[in-house]
């Protein structure tokens, strides 16, 4: 009976910290009218902390679709990219290009197993030398079913997220986000 009330108990903490958070991020929406950066950070800051991940990123396409750049970042140092200045393609198969492309999440239990760290891709080396990722989430920020952005979770440790984490995540990405957080972002600022 202990060991059941504890549970519950556990569990509805969990409930109250993640309640916590929606909270936050819909004031800082609701607070953030002409500057999406508290409303970016806010995200990842609570995506990060609730799911166990101690890096998160916040990747937005170029209104081409044809680059993404990374808009804002929670955690950790970063060495092998920077906020506003690093751009990729979004033909790529790193996994906020793959999870924008698709509209769909992507999960990489062990990016040492993955095919482009087996084949060298200069990103992914980097992502494991030189950051020590192991384990990666990337959830689209979808806009009438089509991506706009990815949230992307990074662990130092081959540990999977679980379905909730992901469930978690995915809910922070519904959010119906302000359209002037993406606007700027996707009017070729960084093209």
């Amino acid at each position: 009976m202990n060991t059941e009330l504890e549970s519950v108990n556990a569990e509805l903490a969990i409930l109250r910290e993640r309640e916590f958070a929606m909270r936050e991020i819909l004031r800082v929406i609701s607070a953030s009218r002409t500057d999406p950066e508290p409303v970016f950070e806010t995200i990842l800051k609570n995506a990060a902390r609730l799911s166990g991940a101690p890096l998160a990123n916040l990747c937005i396409l170029n209104d081409t679709r044809s680059h993404w750049t990374l808009v804002a970042h929670h955690g950790e140092g970063l060495r092998h990219l920077s906020v506003g200045k690093s751009t990729r393609l979004s033909d790529s198969n790193l996994v906020p290009a793959a999870a924008m492309r698709t509209a769909s999440i992507v999960h990489v239990e062990n990016l040492v197993d993955s095919d482009l760290y087996q084949q060298g891709d200069t990103g992914r080396v980097a992502m494991v030398e030189e950051e020590g990722m192991r384990t990666i989430l990337g959830v689209p920020f979808l806009l009438k079913g089509e991506a706009i952005g990815c949230i992307t979770l990074f662990r130092r440790e081959v540990k999977p997220f679980t379905q909730d984490e992901i469930e978690l995540v995915e809910t922070f990405a519904a959010r119906r986000m302000p359209v002037y957080c993406f606007a700027p972002l996707m009017t070729g600022i960084f093209t």
